[in-house]
């Protein structure tokens, strides 16, 4: 229960969402506390950034409350963010994370 209730506040954060669902919970929910805090900060950043601002524009996009397929933009998103970083600079959890990651290959990040 505590790693949805750090979910719940980080999607209320990031994205204004006070009350997301219990789908959006799930399809966010693999990404951990433990994940950011073990990344630098210049990955943090950059993930975040990224997962924030495509989260956004999907969800403005159709106009609505925030669902799990803009959850997956977000992470998309994120793991290009992330992918972006030089491989010879990349963490330890930022190479964990690329390699675990369920969701489909990025674009390249946005500017």
């Amino acid at each position: 229960m505590p790693a949805q209730t750090w979910t719940r506040r980080t999607l209320a954060s990031l994205l204004d969402e006070k009350t997301p669902s219990e789908e959006v919970l799930r399809v966010a929910a693999p990404f951990t506390k433990m994940d950011l805090e073990r990344m630098t900060e210049g990955e943090r950043d950059a993930v975040l950034d990224a997962f924030r601002d495509a989260a956004l524009r999907a969800r403005q996009e159709h106009g609505g409350a925030l669902t799990s397929e803009d959850v997956m933009a977000g992470l998309r998103a994120a793991r290009a963010a992330l992918e972006a970083v030089p491989q010879d600079e990349r963490s330890n959890r930022a190479i964990r994370l690329l390699a675990d990651c369920a969701c489909v290959p990025a674009t390249p990040a946005e500017s």
